[in-house]
């Protein structure tokens, strides 16, 4: 079991699903420690095997102080589909849902090679980089 998971069984004394484990780890990896977003974790049903909320009352951005960019790279390394929706005018919920690799539309989850590959194909690259002075 990962720092992340056996952080929450301790700290809020729940058993994890495996999805909980898997959410975890990924909440551990992105923010260096899930002890972090403690107050964020300790209201979510880490038994809940379909899915995991999370209310979330920070920032993201892609760049510095790059949380987005990390919870998408973690998304893809995972196998996790996250949505992020409106809970309030101070909170977010970030929803989490297990995928595997092969598999119908709705049970898989891209690696970030393959997401890359997908925006590429579907979009002109070089000429949005040359407009943007690259």
């Amino acid at each position: 079991m990962n720092e992340g998971a056996k952080w929450i069984e301790k700290s809020l004394k729940v058993q994890l699903s495996p999805l909980g484990v898997r959410v975890a780890e990924l909440l551990d990896d992105v923010f260096a420690g899930i002890y972090h977003i403690s107050k964020c974790v300790s209201e979510a049903d880490w038994a809940n095997n379909l899915y995991i909320d999370i209310r979330y009352g920070g920032s993201f951005s892609t760049y510095d102080f790059d949380k987005l960019t990390q919870l998408v790279f973690a998304a893809h390394h995972y196998a996790i589909r996250i949505e992020i929706s409106p809970r309030s005018n101070k909170y977010l919920t970030l929803t989490f849902h297990g995928r595997q690799r092969g598999g119908r539309g709705f049970e898989r989850h891209p690696t970030i090679e393959e997401a890359v590959a997908r925006w590429n194909d579907s979009h002109k690259v070089e000429a949005v980089a040359q407009s943007a002075g690259a």
